[in-house]
């Protein structure tokens, strides 16, 4: 067969694994001095190095089979194996990858090269767009319930609220859609639940955010109004929460709340008898507060939040937690509203001195009080604020950059809440890298790749060397380095798992990774305290094609 650029086709067995194979064969041979290796990689690379790598040999090899690099050619065999799949098949790979945070661009790339995909169900049309296609299911009589032969059982409503699928119909008909179900009798209360029991109804799927950043469906307003105008509960506690954590805009309290003001239905708002017992409007409160949200703050305060009222997690007065967070602006706003500023012992004054950068006073008390240097409430605050002028401050005073208390340092709230800079500054002094909190025992990468702060995940993945959060992150070359570094590292666990349990999507780098990892050593039938397998967890995730690998992976005699 004829090896020059653009005349090679894949043949019928040919797939991912054996032109790896093949890659790392051709490799060796250059790496030999083999001639006719290196005659075959200058026709098609004219200008390759003496001593090429693994990733130049695959480019090579993609380029004898007319595509223009190895990620290219991985698309292609995709693309076939794709086509190989049934029309059942897709349809769940489809549906599945259209709620994964990372999945909606692999959903449309499946409409895009199968677009009867559409045509397969009620669910499928709706998550398409596909309005002419739904009225057709809905006609022919086509239940808007839930299916146990459908991914997470779902009924189609949920999939379009859940679902971000990068496609100007899944948006443009996105409101025609949801009416019609409604009008067939989809349930407007539909709800999920989390492993903590948290309820995550239709209007959580629209509205978005959380600690996970979701993001908000492109017609979230005019879905909402149109669920709570077929009966929806505007007071949806999990939709409150998340969009509490990230941004100070007062939006979603308003429109959330005029709708039950105008149910007659705003004093649940202030009600104790359900979580939160605070009541949500002081709840609320607290959270703005802790995260300088003035314009939340001052919209909770005039709809009745209270003032006086304690955080509900710290327990501290509302007043204190903005002095201690450096917030001057949001001080003065409780007191307006009728806080009681009330006298702070040495160490909470040296705090606030600290986030008010009053150099001063904090040398002062830190000079009187060695042991405050030990204290690690100024360093979390900057660290969740991404402060650097008072981590600055706190580092020339001699606090360790890895402060800690139960193990959690300010990197942990760095990652956690995406402060980049005070990272970066906090690495550059000695920060310890992977150190694990004792709550969660999970290292500032693990919080980075959980909250989905995708940038503090491009910081802190080069100097870590967790590769559980590595796998999780799909940092394959990091993991590479890591594990040839140290070869013992692919058997790291965390609650019993090793990392082949904690592969997440995309799938094709997913199954990448596993392919890594068992090379490497890693036992791919080991099995957890449930006595769950890695593949048992990744056909949990929807990630079917990853759980195939992995099963034949773990049959005996079988070859990696």
């Amino acid at each position: 067969m004829s090896t020059d650029s653009g005349n090679r086709t894949l043949g019928a067995a040919a797939n991912l694994e054996s032109l790896k194979k093949e890659a790392k064969r051709w490799l060796k041979a250059l790496r030999d001095g083999d001639s006719a290796a290196r005659e075959r990689l200058l026709r098609v690379s004219s200008r390759a190095s003496a001593s090429p790598t693994l990733r130049e040999v695959q480019h090579a090899l993609a380029r004898e089979h007319g595509v223009a690099g190895w990620t290219a050619l991985k698309e292609r065999l995709a693309d076939r194996e794709l086509s190989k799949r049934s029309e059942a098949e897709r349809a769940g790979d489809f549906l599945r990858h259209a709620v994964d945070r990372q999945g909606g661009a692999l959903a449309a790339h499946i409409l895009r090269k199968h677009p009867d995909v559409a045509r397969f169900s009620l669910h499928t049309a709706v998550v398409a767009g596909d309005l002419a296609e739904v009225e057709r299911h809905l006609a022919d009589g086509a239940p808007v319930g839930g299916s146990a032969g459908i991914p997470r059982s779902w009924q189609p409503l949920q999939y379009l609220c859940y679902a971000r699928v990068p496609v100007a119909a899944a948006s443009d008909n996105a409101v025609a859609i949801a009416r019609a179900l409604l009008d067939a009798g989809a349930d407007p209360k539909a709800t999920w639940k989390d492993d903590w029991g948290n309820p995550f109804t239709l209007l959580t799927g629209i509205i978005g955010e959380g600690e996970g950043r979701e993001p908000r469906h492109p017609r979230a307003v005019e879905l909402a109004e149109l669920l709570i105008a077929r009966g929806a509960d505007p007071y949806d506690t999990q939709s409150l929460y998340n969009t509490s954590l990230h941004v100070d805009d007062p939006f979603w309290l308003e429109f959330l709340y005029s709708r039950s003001e105008a149910a007659g239905d705003a004093e649940r708002w202030r009600g104790k008898d359900a979580w939160p017992a605070s009541g949500m409007l002081d709840y609320l409160l607290g959270n703005a507060v802790s995260r300088n949200h003035v314009r939340r703050a001052r919209w909770l305060l005039e709809h009745g939040a209270r003032a006086t009222a304690r955080h509900f997690y710290s327990k501290r007065n509302l007043h204190t937690e903005a002095v201690l967070g450096g917030f001057t602006e949001l001080a003065k706003l409780l007191l307006d509203f009728g806080a009681q500023p009330e006298s702070l012992d040495d160490v909470h004054t040296y705090h606030a001195a600290c986030m008010a950068r009053d150099r001063e006073t904090a040398r002062r008390l830190a000079a009187a009080h060695p042991e405050y240097l030990h204290y690690p409430g100024p360093m979390y605050k900057a660290a969740e604020a991404d402060r650097t002028e008072v981590v600055e401050l706190l580092l020339e005073l001699g606090v360790s950059p890895d402060v800690a208390h139960g193990g959690w340092v300010g990197l942990h709230s760095a990652a956690h809440n995406g402060s980049v800079n005070v990272a970066k500054l906090l690495v550059e002094r000695g920060a310890t890298i992977d150190v694990r909190d004792q709550r969660f025992h999970s290292t500032p990468l693990g919080h980075a790749v959980w909250a989905n702060q995708s940038a503090m995940v491009d910081v802190l993945s080069p100097v870590s060397r967790d590769v559980i959060a590595l796998a999780r992150a799909g940092k394959l070359e990091r993991l590479r380095a890591v594990i040839d570094e140290d070869p013992k590292l692919v058997d790291a666990t965390r609650d019993g798992r090793t990392a082949l349990f904690f592969l997440s999507a995309p799938e094709v780098r997913a199954m990448e990774i596993a392919e890594l990892l068992i090379e490497r050593g890693a036992d791919p039938a080991f099995r957890d305290a449930d006595g769950l397998s890695a593949a048992d967890a990744a056909a949990k995730a929807g990630l079917e094609d990853l759980a195939d690998q992995l099963r034949e992976a773990a049959r005996p005699g079988s070859v990696t």
